[in-house]
């Protein structure tokens, strides 16, 4: 008898722990559902030289404060697909340049990121 009504209490102990820890999970979804904005969809543009205004190729574009990275092209293009941002942080950084970073307002595309040379 001793076995079974410490049994029953273990039974019962991790049922209410599984059910707080699911009434925590929908409560953290909650929050991130009514802060997170409502834009889902893709930024893309375009990194150049400053003085010559040719592409760059492999240039290192950054959504700041993610963990997203991606590098540009032959073409010196670069996109960031499916975000759910409303505002990003961009910043591009290439060997023998100074880095350089810009804000966008919501989804976008053709942004344009322009390194100048350190030298």
């Amino acid at each position: 008898m001793k076995k079974l009504s410490t049994l029953l209490i273990i039974a019962m102990m991790a049922s209410m722990s599984a059910m707080a820890v699911t009434n925590n999970d929908e409560k953290a979804e909650e929050k991130i559902s009514q802060s997170a904005p409502a834009l889902i969809g893709n930024i893309s543009g375009k990194v150049i030289d400053s003085s010559t205004g040719e592409s760059l190729v492999g240039v290192k574009v950054v959504l700041e404060g993610t963990q997203q990275e991606t590098f540009t092209d032959f073409d010196g293009n670069f996109s960031f697909a499916n975000l759910n941002v409303a505002e990003a942080k961009l910043s591009a950084s290439y060997i023998s340049y100074e880095k350089a970073s810009v804000t966008v307002d919501g989804i976008s595309g053709n942004i344009k990121l322009t390194l100048k040379s350190a030298f």
